[in-house]
């Protein structure tokens, strides 16, 4: 994406604007590699594999969840669960 970015697209990349979307990226890559180091390593695999899903199911209620009653999405996954 860089180099589309700034080979094909032609723009200029201002650290002050991008730094948010370049800390990102280095958590994420950090993140990639701790799943992997994680995952690949044979005798903890059974312990990792569970937490990082319980990760990802506490992340999506901590966002808000999907809306899945074709509301907008603006309440939190706490409030929808008390109105049904």
């Amino acid at each position: 994406s860089f180099l589309y970015v700034v080979v094909v697209k032609k723009q200029k990349l201002v650290p002050r604007m991008e730094g948010p979307k370049y800390l990102g990226a280095v958590f994420e890559t950090a993140g990639q590699f701790a799943y992997i180091y994680a995952i690949g390593d044979e005798a903890h695999v059974m312990l990792a594999a569970p937490i990082i899903s319980a990760y990802c199911v506490a992340s999506i209620f901590r966002n808000g969840g999907v809306p899945l009653d074709g509301s907008t999405g603006n309440q939190n996954g706490a409030e929808r669960l008390q109105e049904v």
